[in-house]
């Protein structure tokens, strides 16, 4: 039988529920069943306002006189906020908002306000729902279904929405000031009623404990091993081969297809100082590939440059300050800041560190109570300054987005087809990139920082040294073209320690990524000479990456740019070094009780 008729049903979103006996359409609850058993991943709200529309078309089309019609109006009352005053009503539709209370002011200043979401069953339905949501999503992950999790936000949107007084405060001004003072009266208390139950689970929200789950703790799924297929277009005779016979391409690919999450060789990295690396290769071949040397040679300190840096190793500040005011032929008068700038540099991070062992209390002996931008501005600011004396180059810090990996999201976008074009991506976020600006701005180092030091195998140390920041340096490989070249130089800053690592490309597909040992600026000024590693360590680092900018900028002769104008309207092959293998976003899941 047929309650409704075709041409109304070809309006409904779900003709299926609506076209039957209105008695039996049941309550708000009933369709909230119906709907999330069409829409698994739906919300309250969601449910909420599609009947809100289903509504709105059956009472236009509906006789006032039918049943059908008795029912709609009665399932809509349920969605809206209804003000009477006298013989007449004033209504607030909110089935976007709301949804659940009706509210009425009679003559007398009587306050009557019904809640459905008093309704037992109603609580216990949408409870178990984005319960339910939570479990699905956190137990498959591994899959990547896409299922939003309500429980995580447990509807803060929607509670902040939910102004409806606010919203409509005009309308209802002009009903309550030409009302009796009990109105007015009753009309504040429930504004400030309202605001204080409002904010309450706001607030209880906010305070719960949230775990964020970090991209490298996502699991490696089938789905992202079919991505890991680099190796298939690798061709033998240009992998790196050791003396044992064994690819080194071949051993990371092995590795990769039994890890179960995210590392370093499905990116073709090797960390020889990895122990599950280690398990794929001979004590000897892990000599070989730690000892191979690179084509160029690593760049030196000047001498001059050591002597004036060892001039400070004193073992009190009072010495110090007496080696900083003494007077240096290249500090004089005759100073060029093209030629003599490392030597202010280093004049200029002394004084830095020495103010710091002079002040009360000493600051580096409370690292653990000051947060990273402090790091940034006192300690590393010798950073900062390190490439004055170069023209159009920068370290840029403070969360800024890279720009090779920026170009890495994006080298996939194109017009759009059969789907449309891609948003662009930014890039990967990091604590500081050594940019140089100009016609095309390009990243020559990265670093990341943090603001506690716990020890070399703490999980910042980890994420970041071990993974997260040679990802991003084998994309700045790439995006150089450095075929074969040496290496970038990022760095983890982390308290008052530093650590140095390297990033080359020695043979075949494969990056090599080391780290050196921890340094330390020390709170004791009897161990300033220790301290001074640290300075010294910065200074090579920029030394390497101005090797590294001669190697891209350098000039060829004559004979070679006549070589290269032929070749010109000729594709440029390829490079050999693979991509970096796609994070995932990271994802936030609730602590749920």
């Amino acid at each position: 039988m047929t309650f409704i008729n075709d041409k109304l049903l070809a309006d409904l979103y779900y003709p299926d529920y609506w076209n039957r006996n209105p008695t039996s359409w049941g309550s708000i609850s009933d369709w909230d069943m119906y709907y999330i058993n069409q829409i698994p991943g739906c919300s309250k709200r969601q449910a909420h306002r599609t009947l809100a529309l289903e509504l709105k078309v059956l009472l236009q089309h509906l006789q006032d006189t039918s049943c059908g019609y008795s029912k709609a109006a009665a399932l809509k009352r349920a969605l809206s906020w209804e003000v009477c005053y006298g013989g007449g009503s004033h209504r607030f539709h909110h089935s976007m908002r709301c949804g659940k209370c009706v509210m009425v002011v009679d003559l007398i200043g009587s306050i009557i306000s019904c809640n459905c979401d008093k309704d037992p069953a109603n609580l216990i339905l949408w409870n178990n729902h984005c319960s339910n949501l939570a479990t699905l999503a956190i137990e498959d992950r591994v899959n990547k279904r896409e299922i939003q999790i309500f429980a995580v936000k447990k509807e803060i949107l929607q509670y902040k929405s939910e102004r409806v007084l606010v919203d409509h405060s005009s309308e209802i001004e002009e009903i309550v000031t030409s009302a009796t003072p009990a109105i007015r009266l009753s009309s504040a208390d429930l504004q400030q009623d309202y605001n204080e139950e409002e904010e309450k689970p706001i607030k209880e929200l906010q305070d719960k404990e949230v775990e964020e789950v970090e991209n490298e703790e996502d699991e490696f799924t089938f789905q992202d091993k079919e991505l890991f297929t680099q190796r298939q277009s690798m061709k033998d005779d240009k992998k790196w081969k050791l003396s044992t016979g064994t690819y080194v391409e071949d051993v990371l690919y092995n590795l990769g297809i039994k890890c179960r999450y995210y590392n370093l060789v499905h990116s073709f990295i090797i960390d020889s100082e990895d122990k599950f690396v280690q398990s794929g290769f001979t004590s000897d071949e892990l000599t070989e590939i730690r000892e191979t040397k690179s084509m160029y040679e690593s760049p030196q300190i000047d001498n001059e440059l050591l002597g004036y840096i060892d001039s400070f190793a004193k073992d009190s500040t009072k010495d110090i300050r007496k080696a900083l005011y003494s007077s240096y032929p290249r500090l004089c008068e005759n100073y060029n800041p093209l030629v003599d700038f490392p030597y202010e540099h280093v004049r200029t991070t002394v004084s830095d560190w020495v103010r710091l062992l002079e002040m009360e209390p000493n600051p580096l002996t409370i690292t653990q109570d000051l947060p990273e931008s402090w790091f940034r501005i006192n300690v590393w600011r010798t950073v900062d300054i390190a490439f004055s004396d170069l023209p159009f180059v920068f370290f840029v810090g403070g969360e800024k987005a890279g720009l090779a990996t920026k170009d890495r999201k994006n080298c996939g976008r194109t017009l759009s087809n059969i789907g449309p074009m891609q948003r662009k991506a930014i890039g990967k976020k990091g604590d500081g990139y050594v940019q140089s600006f100009g016609s095309r701005s390009i990243d020559w180092a990265a670093s990341e920082a943090g603001s506690k030091w716990k020890g070399e195998k703490g999980t910042k140390i980890i994420k970041e040294c071990s993974l997260a920041l040679p990802k991003v340096c084998i994309v700045l490989i790439r995006f150089l073209e450095l075929n074969l070249i040496e290496l970038l130089t990022p760095r983890i800053y982390v308290g008052a320690n530093l650590i140095k690592t390297n990033l080359d490309c020695l043979r075949g597909y494969v990056c090599r990524y080391m780290r050196q040992v921890p340094l330390e600026i020390y709170a004791d000024v009897k161990q300033f000479n220790r301290t001074l590693d640290a300075l010294v360590s910065i200074i090579y680092a920029k030394l390497e990456i101005l090797n590294t900018m001669k190697i891209i900028n350098n000039t060829t002769n004559s004979s070679d740019n006549l070589k290269r104008w032929k070749n010109l309207p000729k594709k440029t092959e390829e490079f050999d070094v693979p991509d970096c293998h796609p994070t995932p976003k990271k994802r936030r899941v609730a602590n749920l009780q």
